[in-house]
């Protein structure tokens, strides 16, 4: 795993600055016309933004004159870290960017600003934020094998993309949807109990595509829904969660050799 050096940052990097904290990381009150003015990355163990959350944000937003909650951003060499928050970022950065508002925005927010970058530091920050926040266990475990967290980044982005209208931002969305985050720990969780680590995404995509045709293949299941819901299946041609109980079955359906892996593809 590749190391961090500290990076420092010592300039003021805000105008109103509410308090200066015994960690050296300071408080502010930041206008979004004074933090576009900066690069602004997602922190490299931070899930991915979760593209159905933002329009939601976004349409808060364009309620209000203030961002909620706490932004947190630590300095790395002039480019600002986002530990926690990256989704109210990008909410705000499609917001400034929509051809079709015609608004002025300019929301105030809070920003817990570290004026050096620390990986050790940002990690138990992050962890002290999320200790009673539910975030996929990837995300959790910072020292998990990055080439493991890489395979399941690339298959859930496969599959948000591909099938993006089967994803809700809910904890417990109906069948036949899920939510992402649930879906990124029972893929972690599928590749676990099949002992699966040494396949690319590639191969592990192509797995759950078998377990998709062979759910769209099987009349119980469609037995089991709605007419609403099989035909939202049908529409997006996505299977894979027509069963709430999706991730035993898929993993029964190996076991079975109802799915197999492929090595060639």
């Amino acid at each position: 795993m590749a190391s961090y050096t500290v990076t420092t940052y010592n300039e003021q990097p805000f105008k109103t600055l509410i308090s200066k904290n015994e960690d050296g990381s300071s408080l502010y009150c930041v206008r979004w016309s004074e933090l576009i003015a900066y690069s602004i990355d997602n922190w490299r163990y931070n899930r991915p933004p979760d593209e159905v959350r933002i329009p939601e944000i976004k349409a808060q937003l364009m309620k209000q004159e203030y961002v909620d909650g706490v932004i947190y951003l630590a300095n790395c060499g002039g480019i600002l870290i986002c530990y926690d928050g990256i989704h109210r970022i990008k909410a705000l950065d499609s917001l400034s960017k929509d051809p079709f508002n015609n608004m002025m925005y300019d929301h105030k927010m809070f920003v817990h600003y570290y004026p050096d970058f620390d990986e050790q530091k940002i990690k138990h920050k992050f962890e002290t934020l999320n200790k009673n926040i539910p975030v996929p266990n990837i995300y959790s475990e910072a020292e998990r094998q990055l080439d493991c967290i890489s395979t399941i980044k690339d298959v859930v982005l496969y599959f948000t993309g591909k099938y993006k209208a089967m994803f809700k931002p809910s904890k417990n969305p109906n069948v036949p949807h899920v939510n992402r985050d649930i879906f990124t720990n029972h893929v972690e969780n599928i590749i676990k109990e099949l002992n699966i680590y040494s396949f690319d995404s590639r191969k592990i995509v192509h797995l759950f595509e078998e377990y998709n045709a062979l759910n769209k293949a099987d009349y119980r299941i469609h037995k089991k829904l709605t007419c609403k819901q099989l035909t939202k299946c049908f529409e997006h041609n996505c299977f894979i969660f027509a069963d709430k109980h999706w991730p035993v079955k898929f993993v029964k359906a190996f076991m079975d050799n109802k799915i197999v892996m492929r090595r060639n593809i």
